[in-house]
């Protein structure tokens, strides 16, 4: 059972490791399983039968600072209540014309500004972004 709460953890990581790198929250939903599996390994190991009694309340106090921490940094911005977008897409939205296609420099997996202005987009990556000299070929292909 411990070694398949790792090998599940790992599964997830390994498929998309910038994806967690970038958007930490995802982590909130897996955060659980190495502690498990660290809690039934230890649990099944004979020598340490005696934590069986705090290793539980090891698990609580590790889920209840991951929600205190979640609370803390997340929910807020995650229970905005919102139309989508924001002023700025509101801004493109009305200011520039239907076929114009916007440029978005260091949005790496959101699609959110384009779609919310309805507009279409070019997306640089925020490590070329943040590079002028690796960014200039680019825009220079664009300006084309």
């Amino acid at each position: 059972m411990g070694l398949t709460c790792l090998l599940w953890f790992g599964a997830v990581l390994m498929p998309f490791p910038m994806l967690y790198r970038i958007h930490d929250y995802y982590l909130y939903a897996i955060a659980r399983l190495p502690i498990t599996a660290i809690s039934v390994e230890l649990t099944s190991l004979n020598r340490f039968r005696h934590l069986a009694r705090i290793i539980p309340v090891a698990v609580l106090a590790v889920s209840a600072l991951q929600l205190y921490t979640y609370r803390q940094v997340y929910a807020f911005n995650q229970s905005v209540v919102s139309n989508g977008g924001h002023s700025l897409t509101s801004l493109i939205k009305d200011l520039l014309p239907e076929d114009e296609v916007i440029i978005l420099l260091g949005t790496d997996w959101s699609a959110a500004p384009a779609y919310y202005a309805d507009r279409r987009a070019f997306v640089l990556r925020e490590t070329i972004a943040l590079d002028i000299e690796s960014a200039k070929p680019l825009l220079e292909i664009i300006a084309d």
